[in-house]
């Protein structure tokens, strides 16, 4: 680190090597070749890809000496549906690590005939992150657990409150994103949907800088769309009410909303509480995936 930088130049060199980390785990993951959508995969290519992908990022950690030993896991500090989370004290930084029990590994991604991330996947998604909402979040070691990677990263420590959704809105907007529904965001052109991001899942620090916690960020193609939905609600008669908004969407918009309708498992109990929308396909997808998290001074959980 250079002697006269000033403390703004440090931060911007970490930020920048750790993007740099990110970027580099994330394309070795995945192969080489740039990010593209997966979300018409069947089962058995995500499954083939993520044994594929877990053994290049282990490959990759030992390479760069990312690799955790295999029995070290962080303390548990909260739960959820993506990660374990613990407290670090020494750097104030919340430490994450995924779950393997929960959707494929690492964590959620729509798709049109299966769901949940790829590692590559879940590593772009942070990268994105970083890039999108100006985060620090580094991507700390893998730890191996019976052959399979765990990711595990950290994020800093923020002071704040929870924003507004209109503040979040009035956020996305301006960055060029198209609001699909509250908490769900869609830029065409950069290909990305963003969405779970609702005020639990974001800080609004003392200076009225909004930074999201926990945004699920998805690269997906503009046709996203319908597909036979063997498992369709075909039980919940009452969630089949159409998306009703007084701007018509693009053609793109609705695609999107039409897929995400057929990603929630007949099995699973629908939380009416979650998300301020009740009506639209693609709500009732925010309010399966979402939970209510920790209070908005460190990360959410999930």
């Amino acid at each position: 680190m250079d002697a006269n930088a000033t403390p703004d130049d440090n931060r911007k060199a970490a930020l920048a090597d750790a993007r740099r980390t990110l970027e580099s785990a994330a394309h070795f993951t995945r192969g080489g070749g740039a990010p593209a959508p997966d979300h018409d995969a069947d089962h058995a290519s995500r499954a083939g890809r993520i044994e594929a992908e877990q053994r290049r990022l282990i490959q990759w950690a030992k390479e760069n000496g990312k690799l955790g030993p295999g029995g070290r896991r962080p303390p548990v500090f909260a739960g959820g549906g993506e990660h374990n989370v613990f407290f670090q004290k020494r750097t104030q930084r919340y430490i994450k690590a995924t779950r393997l029990d929960r959707h494929k590994g690492y964590g959620i991604a729509l798709g049109s005939l299966t769901h949940g991330a790829t590692p590559s996947e879940y590593l772009d998604r942070i990268a994105l992150q970083n890039q999108i909402f100006e985060d620090d979040i580094r991507l700390e070691r893998v730890v191996e657990n019976e052959g399979q990677p765990i990711i595990i990263t950290s994020q800093p420590s923020i002071k704040g409150h929870s924003p507004t959704q209109d503040a979040l809105n009035e956020l996305m907007l301006g960055k060029g994103y198209e609001k699909l529904d509250e908490g769900a965001y869609y830029d065409e052109g950069a290909g990305l949907l963003v969405f779970d991001l609702f005020p639990r899942n974001a800080i609004q620090a003392a200076d009225g800088h909004i930074y999201p916690i926990d945004p699920v960020i998805q690269r997906i193609t503009p046709d996203f769309g319908p597909v036979p939905a063997p498992r369709a609600l075909h039980h919940q008669p009452a969630l089949r009410q159409p998306f009703t908004n007084p701007k018509p969407f693009p053609r793109s918009s609705r695609s999107i909303l039409n897929s995400s309708f057929i990603l929630l498992p007949s099995s699973f109990p629908v939380p009416a509480t979650h998300g301020p929308s009740n009506n639209g396909q693609l709500g009732v997808l925010m309010r399966k995936w979402t939970s209510v998290g920790p209070t908005p001074s460190h990360p959410a959980a999930d």
